[in-house]
């Protein structure tokens, strides 16, 4: 096998996106070392006024921040706290409350930053917590949105001190993990050339493209031309999650391939994606910009 790499093809209409860098850290949070009967499972958010972070020298943005705060773009980038915590071995799922919370009112500068965010909080701070499974032992991966609406005076609030309770539940069962997989990848013989968009849009492989490649184009059937990929931006960290596997047949239109000859005048047209999306919430009535953090270029693979 072997592949070519390529990045100069001819985009026909791309239809571009803003870009927002998504940042943060895992927080596992807790009070000091406790000893003399105080609560180990007290936790304090020690808030900051808002930071501000320089993307470019014209872009900058505003956060509300708390030591340790997270972030993620399908929450409108607002802070989380985020706590991994080892179950009872069994445990295939779990259940997580906040006790005896204490909040504070937000201060006009935090508000001003808030913006039209305010329409994700509700009553009560949003608490979600998974399972997942690290060394055949289970862990409970828990994520706080630390802000709330007040039930009764309508005045926004952060979360600044709480218990938290956490148990593990089992059903009895374990849970079994069956995948089927391609006995070969595609790749696995020939000789590949690979092609790099960055936005979104129609791309253009014309006849000139590929000579230069130094394909003999005499003998070049369009008729065949195939091209391979998955395009569907960054892999999700969780292993439970949905993963491709091998690269997937691209759609693809090939001008006057009826003749069989690649001519001068002859062109593939294919629809690339970019590595970053946007991604509707009906519920919230937003957009959420995902930005793939490894990559700048979504990679396809075709063989002529």
């Amino acid at each position: 096998m072997r592949i070519f790499s390529f990045k100069s093809v001819i985009p026909v209409l791309c239809l571009t996106a803003l870009v927002s860098p998504v940042f943060g850290q895992e927080a596992i949070r807790s009070t000091e070392a406790v000893r003399g009967g105080l609560d180990l499972n007290r936790r304090e958010l020690r808030w900051t006024p808002p930071i501000t972070t320089q993307f470019s020298e014209t872009e900058t943005r505003s956060f509300l921040w708390f030591d340790g705060a997270s972030y993620d773009a399908h929450k409108d980038f607002l802070p989380l706290f985020n706590e991994r915590r080892q179950l009872p071995s069994g445990s295939t799922s779990a259940t997580a409350q906040i006790l005896n919370p204490v909040y504070e009112p937000l201060d006009q500068a935090s508000l001003a930053v808030l913006g039209a965010s305010i329409a994700l909080l509700g009553p009560d701070v949003s608490v979600n917590v998974n399972v997942s499974t690290f060394r055949r032992e289970p862990f409970a991966n828990l994520s706080i949105l630390p802000l709330r609406k007040n039930p009764a005076s309508g005045i926004v609030e952060k979360l600044v001190s709480f218990t938290l309770d956490i148990h593990g539940n089992s059903n009895g069962q374990r849970i079994a993990l069956t995948s089927q997989f391609a006995s070969s990848s595609i790749l696995a013989t020939g000789t590949w050339y690979r092609i790099g968009v960055t936005t979104t849009g129609v791309y253009k492989i014309d006849y000139n493209f590929l000579k230069n490649l130094g394909i003999d184009m005499t003998s070049l059937d369009p008729r065949k031309l195939r091209i391979y990929g998955n395009g569907h931006g960054q892999l999700p960290y969780s292993n439970s999650g949905q993963h491709q596997d091998d690269l997937k047949e691209y759609a693809i239109t090939v001008q006057g391939e009826s003749d069989g000859v690649f001519d001068p005048a002859d062109a593939l047209l294919f629809y690339g994606t970019s590595p970053n999306s946007w991604n509707y919430d009906a519920a919230h009535q937003h957009y959420h910009h995902s930005v793939h953090n490894y990559s700048d270029t979504t990679f396809l693979f075709s063989e002529y």
